[in-house]
């Protein structure tokens, strides 16, 4: 059946069937080609390869969506943290695959066709596209044979995920008990010890800062940078100083008149005898007896709903709904094409058995005239001339530049584009500078930056290009001493001032262990007792690290608790607990309950899916090509 959807969706249970997949899912499940080469691979799990191509397309994507959501370049640590998990995550995307595969999760032909007919991105004025299918999997550089497999597989993935999901559960003992924990309160009292309290007391001399300095002198280098210049075009900007005459878009309209000629459309409805299994005779046989019984009165729809094999359309009388030529198969179309309206047809056959055709209506097309398309014909008219002008610009900039032994100016005065400067690029950009992890890759590049060659023609995203060019290359160089010594010693003083901080505070837990009070305890070495009532565990009137250590103190047993916690940048935060009050279920309202039961059951089908990847890992054989990682993070921007 997905045969026939390749080429024409010529499959009637394929036009009934709808569901739910998307375009990008390619994107997670592209390029797992096994015949892959030893040395474009950079991790084995189970024998089955990932392949540079795909890890360099998710590490790529991930950097990508980085910048976009932060606005930064992401630093070498960052880098470094989303290629160890983008690697993780396809080891075990794959593991998870292979599971779904040895238990035998399987999706049939039409439940493939049903979710690729019905992916936005194929869809075209409310119906599937043939046109726009084909266009969007070429563009991706699949086939759409290769893409029913992917579809294949995400849907096989999607089943056993829901079926996880669908066996979690939490027994009610076990939803009231975390009831009472989630709304669980305590009363407490704290003290904190903070770093700031004791800076007073600290004295950082001039050798101190000296000795940190000459000490920890890489930590005070400048980063190296570059004064750039460059030339950009924009496809917006070209775009608003396009103007379309009336005659153009009178011609335009005509040369393009086919698009805007409906087809005649046909409703049909169909019965279909299967062959599979019965005999072509049995199957023959049958479907004349009903068609006789149809010529004898009997209803069309109740025959179809109680005989027929196509389960899509069966259910519906039978009905296919409205289609236009190209739409099934060829014996199937000839036959419907030659009836009348109301009439049925004879048994016709075709790959998958006999079907009972019937003509119900027919809808004849018309042409829309150019004042009903002007503004979209206006706006695709324009969008074309900016492009082909953006192209031809983007190819004069290409050559202007690659020919210009003089920089960047003699270019910008040629196109009358603006020559525009940017100091102080660092390997992370700089504001100015479009960010972009190719240009900057390419402006710290040998050509560009020794041998002072202007760059090619970088694309920043769709519809803005530039070329640009080195002025000036600035080293790394240590700061003087005078630019950093505040800096120096308002750490140092932070951190002494932390430790003593700690050291206060743990003062006071030996005094409470010796039998002290607390407020006696807290008293003796400084601190201030701050007393809470009915602390919960998303209180906002209590600082975080001091919550952290209320409900990880053990519950009160005759005599009230004891913990702590560190501090952020030093000190440290004594806890007592001296009352802990459950929470309870019943002051939750019913709907408010159900919901978080759905939540919490949701949590624990995500904890077993993760539970059974962590094992998968454990007993899998991997193998990670580190001299390929490393070599195929080299186009990767930043990495």
């Amino acid at each position: 059946m997905l045969e026939a959807i390749r080429h024409r969706l010529t499959g009637w249970v394929a036009i009934a069937v709808l569901g739910i997949i998307g375009l990008s899912l390619v994107v997670s499940f592209g390029n797992m080609d096994s015949g892959v080469s030893p040395e474009s691979v950079v991790a084995d799990v189970n024998g089955e390869k990932i392949s540079v191509g795909e890890y360099r397309q998710a590490l790529d994507g991930q950097l990508r969506r980085y910048s976009e959501e932060t606005g930064q370049e992401p630093n070498e640590i960052i880098r470094a943290s989303l290629s160890a998990s983008v690697l993780d995550g396809l080891i075990n995307n794959r593991l998870l695959l292979q599971y779904v595969d040895d238990a035998g999760y399987r999706i049939s032909d039409q439940a493939v066709a049903q979710s690729i007919r019905s992916i936005p991105a194929f869809i075209v004025d409310g119906e599937f596209s043939q046109n726009t299918y084909e266009a969007l999997l070429l563009s991706q550089g699949l086939t759409p044979r290769r893409f029913e497999e992917l579809q294949r597989r995400a849907l096989e993935t999607r089943q056993f995920q829901a079926a996880i999901a669908g066996t979690a559960f939490v027994t009610p003992s076990d939803y009231r008990r975390f009831l009472e924990l989630e709304g669980e309160s305590r009363n407490v009292d704290y003290v904190l010890f903070e770093g700031t309290a004791f800076e007073d007391k600290v004295a950082v001399d001039d050798s101190a800062v000296q000795e940190f300095y000459d000490l920890n002198a890489v930590n005070f280098m400048t980063e190296e940078s570059v004064d750039v210049e460059f030339v950009q075009l924009r496809l917006a900007e070209i775009s608003a100083g396009i103007e379309v005459s009336e005659e153009d878009l009178q011609q335009y309209y005509e040369e393009n008149i086919d698009r805007f000629r409906s087809e005649t459309e046909r409703r049909s409805s169909h019965i279909l005898i299967s062959t599979d299994a019965a005999s072509d005779d049995e199957a023959l046989s049958l479907a004349n007896d009903l068609l006789s019984r149809i010529n004898a009165g009997e209803d069309f729809a109740a025959l179809a709903q109680e005989f027929s094999d196509d389960p899509g359309s069966g259910a519906n009388g039978g009905d296919l709904g409205w289609t236009t030529s190209g739409v099934f198969v060829a014996e199937f179309e000839a036959a419907l094409f030659e009836l009348s309206e109301g009439q049925v047809s004879l048994p016709v056959r075709t790959e998958f058995g006999y079907h009972l055709i019937r003509l119900d209506e027919i809808r004849p097309g018309a042409e829309r005239p150019l004042a009903d398309v002007r503004d979209a014909l206006l706006a695709e008219v324009s969008r074309n001339e900016a492009e082909d002008l953006f192209y031809d610009s983007s190819e004069r900039l290409d050559d202007l530049a690659l020919e210009s032994l003089d920089g960047l100016a003699p270019v910008a005065e040629d196109m009358g584009l603006e020559l525009i400067s940017v100091s102080g690029v660092t390997r992370g950009g700089a504001p100015g500078l479009p960010a972009s992890p190719e240009l900057l890759n390419t402006l710290y590049s040998l050509e560009v930056l020794e041998d002072g060659e202007n760059t090619p023609l970088i694309e920043i995203e769709p519809g803005h290009v530039l070329v640009a060019r080195v002025v000036q290359y600035n080293e790394s160089e240590q700061l003087p001493l005078e630019a950093v010594r505040d800096g120096i010693r308002a750490q140092l003083t932070g951190e002494e001032a932390g430790r003593m901080a700690q050291l206060a505070g743990e003062a006071m837990l030996n005094q409470l262990a010796a039998g002290e009070s607390f407020v006696g305890a807290a008293g003796a070495n400084g601190g201030e007792v701050v007393s809470a009532a009915s602390v919960l565990r998303g209180s906002q009137d209590v600082p975080r690290p001091v919550i952290v250590a209320v409900f990880s103190a053990p519950r009160p047993d005759g005599a009230p608790s004891v913990d702590s916690v560190q501090l952020p940048g030093g000190g440290l935060a004594v806890v007592q607990v001296n009352e802990v009050i459950p929470g309870s279920p019943e002051d939750i309202p019913r709907d408010l309950r159900d919901a978080q039961k759905r939540q919490l059951t949701s949590l624990v089908g995500q904890s077993q899916l993760a539970a059974l990847i962590e094992y998968l890992r454990a007993n899998a054989k991997v193998r990670i090509l580190e001299e390929n990682l490393v070599q195929s993070q080299d186009g990767v921007p930043g990495v």
